[in-house]
């Protein structure tokens, strides 16, 4: 843990230092500075990553847990949707067009940004259905694998537009 922490002194701006040094939580800290490093490798190499965040959490824009987007429906009462506005928070307008998402789909789409969050962005990135079940703690058998093969070609097929109001 200290030495992630000593990748302080690899952090060229002296405020985020600051700020960083400020904070809390020794595990806060690492991703803070993850951030603060990846940064400043985009600005010296022009590759774009996501922020890094601890193995056992998820990473979710606040536009998507704060909307319908990934509503709480059984599957069978799933719809299908034509630019459809859907709930939000103020300031927000999420629309979304293809068969509604639910709880499922959002555990699915956080694994997969999880898995994929190491590489560049805008790299491709392939993974192993048997990888994916193993890493959302499923079973790995056949029918598992034609029902994450029918629940990526649900995301796979919804459009999502986001923007501010």
């Amino acid at each position: 843990m200290n030495e992630k922490l000593n990748r302080l002194d690899l952090i060229q701006d002296p405020d985020m230092r600051k700020t960083i040094e400020a904070t809390a939580t020794p595990e806060y800290k690492r991703v803070l500075i993850d951030i603060a490093l990846r940064e400043q490798d985009h600005e010296a190499t022009g590759v774009l990553q996501l922020p890094l965040w601890p193995e056992a959490k998820r990473g979710v824009p606040n536009s998507f847990l704060r909307s319908s987007l990934f509503s709480a429906i059984q599957s069978k009462d799933r719809q299908f949707l034509k630019a459809a506005t859907l709930a939000s928070q103020n300031g927000i307008i999420v629309k979304f067009t293809g068969e509604q998402l639910n709880q499922e789909d959002l555990t699915l789409w956080e694994t997969l940004v999880h898995m994929a969050r190491k590489h560049p962005l805008g790299d491709i990135c392939t993974f192993t259905a048997h990888g994916i079940l193993k890493e959302m703690g499923q079973a790995t058998g056949g029918e598992q694998h034609e029902q994450l093969h029918k629940n990526i070609t649900r995301l796979i097929a919804c459009a999502v537009e986001i923007r501010e109001a």
